[in-house]
């Protein structure tokens, strides 16, 4: 067979196989293990029991929310993902339109096993997450060097549908993970925010927050691989 053949052959095969490629694409949605948020006001508040994760900007009282979620099951590169959240059941967004940060914890950071807690100044459970122990917290709206900003999120006003958050920074940020866990966090980004936003947590099947996240097939990558090896092997005979 000619080179001029053989290279034909190799350039359907590879086309098969990216065809084959994008569309055996796996999504999987992971829920998080761990939810909380955290007050300015009351800073050895611990709010892990809480039937809300609550925002706030206002210069009353400051609200940050923090989100772990396990990568266990995502195996492969990541070459899309989204992070969503909603109002907690029955609510809406805040009736002005606001924007949330989103931050994500740097890989590696001592605190990523931080403890969700169940409510109260007791630090019982010991280490539960409040104001003055919470990673990479910082004294205004923000995080501190600890963390990554990932982008933002617009809020339309008074619409209960569910925030989708996705940009190449969370993707890259995903797969930069050594850990197998990750933890995504919101503070708003206006000091004016004084009306309380409240987020359905994780116990609430129908609107907890998700982190969906999109892979290659094993047999997508395998076949991929596989054509480039038989073509090469082809080209020296």
């Amino acid at each position: 067979m000619s080179h001029g053949h053989i290279k034909a052959l190799a350039m359907v095969a590879a086309g098969a196989a990216m065809g084959m490629f994008a569309s055996d694409a796996m999504a999987i949605t992971i829920v998080p293990n761990a939810d909380s948020y955290i007050s300015k006001n009351n800073p050895d508040t611990n709010f892990g029991n809480a039937s809300t994760v609550r925002l706030r900007g206002g210069t009353f009282d400051t609200y940050k929310a923090y989100f772990r979620f396990s990568l266990s099951e995502v195996t492969g590169t990541i070459v899309s993902a989204s992070f969503s959240f909603e109002p907690n059941s029955g609510g809406s967004w805040i009736a002005t339109a606001t924007t949330y940060n989103v931050y994500g914890l740097n890989d590696g950071h001592a605190g990523e096993n931080w403890i969700e807690g169940n409510g109260g100044t007791d630090n019982d459970p010991a280490g539960e997450i409040t104001w003055n122990n919470a990673p990479a917290n910082a004294s205004n709206l923000g995080f501190d060097s600890d963390a990554t900003l990932l982008g933002h999120i617009d809020a339309p006003a008074g619409t209960s549908e569910r925030l989708v958050f996705s940009s190449a920074a969370l993707v890259s940020f995903l797969n930069a993970d050594t850990d197998g866990q990750v933890t995504l966090m919101l503070a708003p980004t206006d000091t004016g925010l004084t009306t309380i936003q409240s987020l359905a947590p994780r116990t609430d099947a129908t609107r907890r927050p998700r982190l969906d996240v999109v892979v290659p097939e094993p047999t997508a990558m395998s076949l991929l691989l596989a054509g480039g090896v038989l073509c090469l092997r082809r080209r020296k005979a």
